[in-house]
């Protein structure tokens, strides 16, 4: 990867070209300004550097004490005398001094200063008083002020190994290096180099590091500007949005297939052609203006067969009914509710309608719903989950709650997905939630299958406030993991709906950032929306299991040799191809290790899917389980030597937490969000390296653990915890959208 530089004049460049062989060097920048624009440290900085930053201005000492929390930062000037001196301000140039002399040139340039008092110090005794001993390299740029910083450094106690020093006139090529030169030198250092505006200079003891400096930044450093890597991210972001334009139009042109393809079926089908063969004897047989032919002419237009008839008689029977309920919700639900509660409205609409479900965002609605409340009454507002359907909410009372919610058979009959569906007509009668203002929307569960269009238009007349939790954009970011039909649903919730919304609550920081990104790319008001994240819940280890609950082929497989376990929907981005690969490497090569897959079977999966269970190890030291109950996943994560997790990209990866809650060592693959959630309590590989996975397990195996997890030093929370923060972020979006619209109220 190249190396980004911030600076002015690609200072970084050189001294990482210097200094690159330094892990955690630390530095001293006087006269730091922006943490970012023209820095010379921000690169270092980013690369695990340390150091200290001094600037004596407001304005960048607080940029500097939120961008660098890793760094010391100072408020004050550099002198040769410690007490305090006036400070010329020209703000954003760049130009601040505390030479009288500049500071009355800029002015006669026609710049506007403020003069200052300031505090000022000398750099022997920031360096005494922050127990520095060591500096690899020296910044010093004060805008004509260069001697007396100079002058106020020992260069006995410390010695920095390379000195950078702005050597020109401000605002010009004119060199004033003569004034202090001689001092430098004097030091014991040797002057390496001149890049048009500052001097560089190498301690005499580092001498072997003058070679660096013999020729100026170029292609050979491998490095990009920073203004170009913000031109490369626009050029990306008119893509992205180019891509999406793209992308909508194909799924409406996919629409108009599909419709074209339904009308071409219709007209291809035996019913079709046998109503249009009586109406051709009708015509023959029957006078035109006949009554008996008018009568013929209207059946024949709805009725092509008996079956369709009787179709066609209890769909509209079923309209009748259900539009007589409509017009009687309604009067209900216009007339009650008056004076209740604030109330959080938690969706669960999927869940609801596929109970069997227990993976992804799924197993995280269900925890949710099993642990918010507001029972202390920190908030004093009613928690109701609630389904989407039609154009009503509809509450889940109690006992239903408590049954979609709990562990299910691994097969879910049609019918009982049927008469689940029924029963949501029978609850419109005494279950519809009316919006109320300053209510709350909570989009919990998968609503990008449900179209909302009604729902969420009904929340925001009514004053309601919509908040959507987060889990990822991998179906837009990246489609080609998924179905087109997925993809479309996708883009089609984030080009219609997201607009309506009021806030998002990610899962992790690392999706709070990428939905931050896109919201931008795509062109919404960024500043419309409110954002934050929380953590997920991970107490999975609370599940008890008995071995009567676990199958005989689940318990069978870890009576012998090392289970190797992974954990989640079996599709295109888990990347169970790698782990398959992997796993044939070690067998070929005598480890004799188990791999375990547990998760439903998603999507793009057929050839893996055949591979597996084609495989001549499959039910041997190959195994995959569809269906694995809460006590079956619990118990092999207490009984597998490791979680192997080898996802290309993911929004949390909850596999992770629930295994380290378990005891259980985790090997998972090295991108962002796994860095975010495991931190240095797992272990990673190269996914970019296809032998890095097979050369980490074979060595556990014939060496061991390197350690084992300590349960008590994980810092996860319970799902009680979780939903805690889930609902404070919720609560805390609410109250700056209603004080958003307070403001907006008070304008117009």
């Amino acid at each position: 990867m190249s190396f980004v530089s911030y600076s002015q004049n690609l200072e970084d460049v050189i001294l990482y070209r210097a200094l690159k062989h330094i892990k955690k060097g630390f530095y001293i920048d006087i006269g730091a300004q922006d943490p970012i624009d023209f820095s010379v440290t921000k690169a270092f900085y980013d690369i695990g550097w340390s150091g200290i930053n001094i600037d004596p201005m407001d304005e960048y000492y607080n940029k500097l004490k939120k961008d660098r929390p890793r760094d010391i930062n100072l408020k004050m000037a550099v002198s040769s005398r410690n007490g305090h001196s006036s400070f010329y301000s020209f703000s954003d140039t760049g130009l601040s001094t505390m030479n009288k002399e500049y500071a009355v040139k800029n002015i006669s340039n026609n710049f506007k200063a403020e003069e200052i008092n300031v505090e000022t110090i000398r750099l022997d005794d920031i360096c005494v008083e922050h127990k520095v001993t060591e500096v690899h390299f020296l910044k010093i740029d004060v805008e004509g002020n260069e001697k007396d910083v100079i002058n106020s450094f020992s260069f006995d106690l410390v010695r920095p190994w390379i000195l950078v020093i702005e050597a020109t006139e401000p605002n010009s090529t004119k060199d004033v290096s003569g004034l202090w030169n001689d001092i430098i030198l004097s030091h014991e250092y040797i002057h390496v180099y001149f890049d048009g505006l500052n001097r560089y200079y190498v301690a005499k003891e580092h001498k072997e590091l003058e070679n660096f400096f013999i020729t100026p930044p170029n292609i050979f450093d491998d490095f990009i500007t920073a203004r170009e890597v913000k031109l490369l991210d626009q050029k990306v972001s008119l893509q992205n949005k180019l891509n999406l334009l793209e992308r909508v139009s194909y799924a409406n042109k996919e629409e108009l297939i599909k419709t074209e393809k339904a009308l071409l079926r219709i007209t291809s089908s035996r019913e079709w052609k046998i109503g249009l063969f009586f109406q051709k004897i009708v015509k023959i047989a029957m006078p035109k203006n006949s009554l008996r032919r008018k009568v013929v002419d209207i059946s024949l237009r709805f009725i092509k067969s008996p079956l369709v008839f009787c179709k066609l008689v209890i769909n509209e029977i079923a309209l009748v009914g259900y539009n007589f309920l409509v017009s009687f919700i309604d009067r209900k639900v216009n007339s009650s509710n008056v004076g209740e509660k604030k109330k959080v409205l938690i969706d669960c609409s999927f869940v609801y309608s596929h109970p069997e479900v227990n993976t992804g965002i799924q197993r995280v609605v269900k925890n949710i719903m099993k642990n918010i409340n507001d029972d202390s009454g920190k908030y004093d507002v009613q928690i109701v989950p609630v389904i989407m359907f039609k154009k009503y909410l509809i509450a889940v009372n109690p006992q239903e709650r408590k049954s979609f919610l709990s562990e299910k058979k691994r097969d879910i009959s049609v019918i009982l997905k049927i008469i689940n569906r029924i029963r949501l007509y029978f609850y419109v009668f005494n279950n519809v939630i009316t919006v109320n203002e300053g209510d709350i929307f909570l989009l919990a569960d998968s609503v990008w299958h449900y179209d909302i269009s009604s729902i969420v238009r009904q929340v925001r007349d009514r004053g309601g406030v919509i908040v959507a939790i987060m889990y990822d954009l991998i179906p837009v970011n990246y489609p080609q993991f998924f179905d087109n039909s997925l993809v479309t649903v996708f883009n089609k919730f984030f080009s219609e709906y997201v607009i309506h919304f009021d806030g998002f609550v990610s899962i992790s920081k690392t999706v709070m950032d990428d939905l931050k990104k896109y919201i931008s790319i795509v062109g919404f008001p960024d500043a419309k929306y409110h954002f934050d994240y929380f953590v997920l819940g991970s107490d999975f280890k609370t599940q008890e299991y008995s071995l009567n609950n676990i199958r005989t082929e689940i318990s069978d497989l870890y009576k012998n040799k090392s289970v190797y376990l992974t954990v989640s929907t079996i599709e295109p981005r888990k990347n169970h191809v790698y782990l398959v690969d992997s796993f044939e490497k070690l067998w070929e090569k005598g480890i004799d290790a188990k791999l375990c897959i547990i998760g439903r079977v998603g999507w793009k999966t057929e050839e893996l899917i055949e591979r597996i269970k084609n495989h001549k190890e499959y039910n041997n030291r190959l195994f995959m389980f569809n269906d694995a109950s809460d006590p079956e996943l619990s118990f092999c994560y207490n009984k597998s030597k490791m979680l192997v997790f080898a996802s290309f990209v993911e929004g949390f990866g909850l596999p992770i937490v629930e295994s380290l809650n378990n005891g259980l060592p985790v090997l998972a693959s090295d991108i962002p969000i796994h860095r975010e959630v495991g931190e240095d309590m797992i272990e990673y590989f190269d996914l970019n390296n296809a032998e890095d996975l097979v050369n980490k397990i074979e060595f556990i195996e014939e060496n061991g653990m390197s350690q084992k997890v300590n349960t008590k030093a994980i810092k996860t929370k319970t799902w009680k915890e979780s939903s805690a923060e889930l609902l404070d972020k919720v609560m805390e979006i609410h109250n700056k959208v209603i004080k958003d619209r307070e403001n907006n109220s008070i304008k117009k």
